[in-house]
């Protein structure tokens, strides 16, 4: 290298500086001397801390770093001179563990010695220490032995763990009970826990096995409690057999008079019939399926969009005014429709699926059993669409529209060319009872001829009459006034036909009252009441139904009444154009609209129906915890014997949603064409129209 090179760097390098060495490596140096000093008890330790009969020498330096330290040694108190420091919280063992963190920032962690380490970091204010026993526990896999201990323990010290293992022993509630662990709760605690509305999946009887065990736990400290634990108790949800055999004769009950007064208050309910929390059965509404928010575009939504349509199964127990879930449907479904029989099962049947076979879904409660049951419509059944479906007596009624050949062709090619010569042609209306053994359906009776614009309302009555009416009937299809409805009702006792069209008109809604039909439209405060007793349609005034006080303009909602009370769920807001989820009735007889509690979700275009169901199968809070960990679609089975897709192997059924238009069709119903059912049925007989003159 030349000499002007040279220069030149050793000119450049006489103003550079740089820091060499490493301080991670010098501070790890330091902190092994400084903590072989404090094992050693060398005198460069300038402090003893003293637990009983424990000395552990450290260094005032190190010790200042927690600030529980850092404020004994700014106090100026007698420590700080004579150099000696008496702790008397904690273990000896802790104490030191706790030290020794402060010099190395390290601790060893386990079940056995965390409760110890979080008293002495605790009391010694190192959150670090604490954080690290905090990180352990999380670590930790909850069960029904340890939840109690841990959720006791991250209360204690204000542990974010405290959330998890709370909620995991409110979710084990019975299996937890029968630890010894739970003793331990306080008073305090345990009405906490039976006075929480989201725990009803725990039965009253077991509350009730558990507060005499925990009060003769400790019986000399804890009796005086249980009276005040006693009344906290539904005992309206206890069986009558558990009162009379164990509450009435437990001795804790019999000694105190409070107790005795709270049971005599019950059995005087139950003696007069005055008790509706006892019933076995539970009066529900159900609602499943329909669409949920979905996809927005602005204010548009995406229209059948797979992420509206919904599988939910909720139920509204009307005694308790609260809601509950079931076992969610097979599938999303978007207009699905919905029925219940006398035991409670229920019966799904999904208009949109695209398959060109009939399929309905029955939920049974006895097994918690989802199946799915083949619909075989007559012979004589031709492009049949499904309108409506309706339970009466125990039986499961489609309402059909379809063509009904008068006359069967004995092979395809006569079928083809009397249609072609266009022979039963004929497009109608007309009730089917389901056969549930996967053999052919009957036709009970055709109801009036229907074409592609006939809007229809259904429902049942006193589970004996199903009745239907009808608008824009006939084979034209144009716009008609709504006092040209038809009205037709099916007496499921002597399977006949009746027909009261006279005097009825067609609204939006149409539902049970009293003994008869009530129909009215929205916000119009005149009906129309239909007696089966008289057998006449009369006008009603000031007897309508308004709108609801929030939403009124709401569309797309569901409906259904109850003992005089006309229920409202969800809809579209017009405003919004999102799905609602308020739920709203009106009592018909105090003509007062009461806020319900909203449905768990928003929901339109869902089926709805009232039923009874067995209250176990209703027990749990729409909020359960317990449901968290075992969820309702895992309690059920799923035996849903088929696939849209033949090549899918899979067992679990799977199949998509189409949309299907209605306006499709063009049947044209021919008066030529009707065809008269079983003669000895007589079930289309017109002598039964009353308004005949």
């Amino acid at each position: 290298m030349n000499q002007f090179v040279m220069a030149k760097l050793l000119s450049e390098m006489d103003g550079l500086t740089r820091t060499m060495g490493s301080k991670d490596r010098h501070a790890s140096r330091v902190q092994d001397l400084l903590y072989q000093q404090m094992q050693e008890h060398s005198t460069f330790c300038d402090v003893t801390l003293i637990i009983g009969q424990v000395e552990i020498k450290a260094h005032w330096c190190i010790l200042v770093s927690c600030p529980f330290f850092q404020s004994l040694y700014d106090s100026g108190m007698r420590e700080k001179t004579a150099s000696e420091v008496h702790l008397t919280f904690g273990s000896a063992w802790a104490m030191k563990e706790a030290v020794k963190f402060l010099y190395i920032g390290t601790v060893e962690v386990n079940m056995d010695a965390v409760k110890e380490l979080l008293e002495a970091a605790e009391y010694l204010q190192i959150g670090e220490m604490k954080k690290c026993c905090s990180d352990y526990l999380f670590l930790i896999d909850i069960n029904v032995d340890n939840c109690v201990n841990l959720s006791l323990m991250a209360s204690l010290y204000d542990l974010e763990l405290y959330n998890r293992a709370f909620q995991f022993l409110r979710g084990h509630l019975p299996e937890v009970m029968g630890k010894d662990d739970i003793l331990v709760l306080t008073k305090e605690s345990i009405v906490s826990l039976l006075t929480d509305e989201t725990l009803s999946y725990v039965s009253q009887e077991e509350f009730f096995d558990f507060i005499f065990r925990w009060t003769v736990h400790e019986l000399d400290e804890r009796e005086d409690s249980f009276p005040e634990l006693f009344a906290c108790l539904d005992l309206t949800k206890m069986s009558k057999s558990f009162l009379e055999d164990t509450v009435e004769h437990c001795p804790l009950v019999v000694k105190f008079e409070k107790c005795k007064v709270h049971l005599l208050n019950v059995k005087v309910k139950q003696m007069f019939g005055m008790l509706t929390h006892s019933i076995e059965q539970k009066n529900v509404i159900l609602i499943c399926g329909g669409s949920g928010p979905g996809v927005y575009i602005g204010h548009f939504m995406l229209p059948y969009s797979d992420f509206m349509s919904v599988n939910n199964m909720f139920a509204y127990v009307i005694d308790e005014k609260r809601w509950t879930e079931l076992a969610p449907l097979p599938y999303a479904m978007r207009r699905p429709m919905l029925v219940c029989d006398e035991s409670g099962n229920l019966y799904v049947y999904d208009n949109s699926n695209g398959l060109e076979e009939f399929y309905l879904f029955q939920y049974r409660v006895a097994d918690k059993t989802w199946t799915s049951m083949k619909v075989v419509f007559p012979s004589n059944c031709e492009n049949v669409t499904i309108q409506n479906m309706v339970c009466c007596a125990n039986r499961i009624f489609f309402i059909a529209s379809g063509i009904l050949k008068k006359n069967q062709a004995s092979n395809g090619a006569a079928a083809a060319a009397a249609a072609h010569a266009g022979q039963n042609t004929a497009w109608t209306c007309f009730l089917m009872e389901v056969n549930q053994n996967a053999e052919e359906s009957t036709i009970k009776c055709k109801l009036f001829p229907r074409n592609p614009n006939t809007e229809i309302n259904v429902c049942a009555v006193n589970n004996t009459y199903v009745c239907v009416a009808g608008w824009k009937c006939g084979d034209k299809g144009g716009k008609k006034s709504r006092h040209s409805a038809k009205f037709v009702y099916f007496d499921t006792k002597s399977d006949r036909r009746y027909d009261a069209s006279r005097g009825c008109i067609f609204e939006n809604y149409m539902f049970p009252y009293s003994d008869g039909i009530m129909v009215g439209k929205p916000g119009k405060m005149s009906t129309r009441v239909f007696s089966f007793q008289d057998r006449k349609w009369k006008p009603k005034k000031d007897f309508g139904i308004p709108l609801p006080p929030e939403n009124g303009d709401r569309v797309d909602f569901s409906y259904t009444c109850c003992k005089d009370e006309f229920y409202v769920f969800g809809g579209k807001s017009l405003e919004t154009k999102e799905p609602l989820k308020s739920v709203f009735k009106y009592n018909l007889e105090k003509k007062q609209w009461i806020k319900v509690e909203d449905m768990p979700e928003a929901l339109m275009g869902s089926a709805v129906c009232v039923g009874k169901m067995p209250r176990d199968h209703v027990r749990c809070h729409i909020q359960c915890p317990h449901c968290q960990y075992v969820t309702r679609r895992s309690q059920a089975t799923y035996d849903i014997a088929y696939s849209d897709n033949p090549d899918d192997d899979d067992d679990e059924y799977s199949i998509d949603n189409y949309s299907y238009d209605y306006s499709n069709h063009s049947y044209v119903w021919d008066e030529d064409d009707m065809i008269d059912l079983d003669d000895d049925d007589d079930i289309y007989d017109q002598d039964y129209d009353y308004w005949a003159t």
